[in-house]
């Protein structure tokens, strides 16, 4: 697939994107700790993205990676619209296309995102697909069976049809360079090559626009149209 004019992320860059290797025991622990706190945090507006209602308020995230409570990202978007900030940091979303709202499964016994397959901590990770929000690590086994990139793959939690080389946006509350990499890899080609919004849903280019209004001036004109096909 990356023959089409684009360029995405490789398995093998998934399956090695976080050895822990190169950091002792005592520093992964005290990443995991900020993680964990980053994490649960919405990114707009630093406000814990469960607060213990029942339900929880939704949740969206962006290609990169963040997380934003729903509501406080709309009334983002709506103030954008009336008087624009010009924040740099949040440049790429433009609409609610550039949003997935996400399927998160929290602990029971803290205030936590966990991973409802393996019930474990660490990274995660969500498909754009169906927004459901899983361990990394398992995404990781996964593509280890699988023979091509173009292989379809289920969601084991939902089962919506999902591919492995540019479904997957890996959570990233720390701003990690080798995530980010890969999250811009994936999007780049869904925007360029598959000319397909973070949601999956179609870009509407100005091209499209214009020639979409072209052709409903023509068929709102019967002799119009009679000449332009006698042409």
């Amino acid at each position: 697939m990356g023959n089409e004019g684009g360029t995405i992320a490789k398995r093998q860059d998934l399956l090695l994107l976080h050895s822990k290797d190169s950091i002792s025991a005592n520093q992964q622990t005290e990443l995991d700790d900020k993680s964990s706190t980053i994490l649960n945090t919405c990114t707009i507006s630093s406000s814990p993205l469960n607060d213990g209602t029942n339900p929880p308020d939704p949740i969206v995230s962006d290609y990169k990676g963040k997380l934003y409570l729903k509501e406080k990202i709309l009334g983002y978007l709506l103030e954008q619209k009336q008087k624009p900030s010009g924040n740099i940091l949040l440049a790429h979303i433009k609409s609610m296309s550039d949003l997935i709202e996400l399927q998160i499964s929290w602990a029971k016994d803290e205030i936590a995102i966990t991973c409802p397959i393996t019930h474990s901590g660490g990274v995660y990770a969500y498909l754009r697909p169906c927004g459901c929000v899983m361990g990394y690590k398992f995404l990781q086994e996964l593509s280890k069976h699988v023979k091509t990139e173009e292989e379809e793959q289920e969601c084991p939690i939902c089962e919506a049809k999902f591919n492995l080389a540019y479904d997957i946006v890996i959570l990233n509350p720390n701003n990690d360079g080798r995530i980010a990499e890969v999250n811009e890899s994936s999007y780049k080609y869904l925007r360029d090559v598959l000319k397909l919004h973070h949601c999956k849903k179609p870009i509407k280019t100005k091209k499209t626009d214009k020639k979409r209004k072209r052709e409903a001036k023509v068929n709102s004109n019967p002799k119009k149209l009679q000449k332009v096909s006698a042409s």
